[in-house]
C-alpha cells in the first residue's frame, strides 16, 4: 500500500513557498552540538531522521519525533557508551 504524505506537509511546502528562508535544515549534514541532546533542541529544524552530533562525547542522536515547529524528540544512535 502506498504511503501518503501527512496533512502538515501541505503547510510546510506553502510555508516554504512563501518563505524560503524557512526551510528544514538539510538532513544530509548533521547538526552539532557541545553536550547532550535534550528534548526541543533544534526544534522547528529539523525532521524526523536527521541527525546530530554530541562534539563532546562523541554520540550520534536521531531525531524520532517532531511537530515541524517547537518540538523535536532525539534518541542515540545504536549501542553506544
Amino acid at each position: 500500500m502506498p504511503r501518503t504524505a501527512p496533512e502538515s506537509f501541505d503547510t510546510d511546502l506553502a510555508t516554504l513557498a512563501a518563505d524560503p528562508s524557512s526551510a528544514l535544515h538539510d538532513a544530509t549534514k548533521p547538526l552539532q552540538k557541545a553536550g547532550a541532546l535534550a528534548s526541543n533542541d533544534f526544534a522547528g529544524k529539523v525532521q524526523i531522521g536527521s541527525l546530530a552530533v554530541d562534539t563532546t562525547n562523541g554520540k550520534l542522536y536521531v531525531c524520532t519525533a517532531t511537530n515541524g515547529t517547537t518540538t523535536s524528540t532525539w534518541a542515540v544512535a545504536g549501542a553506544q557508551t
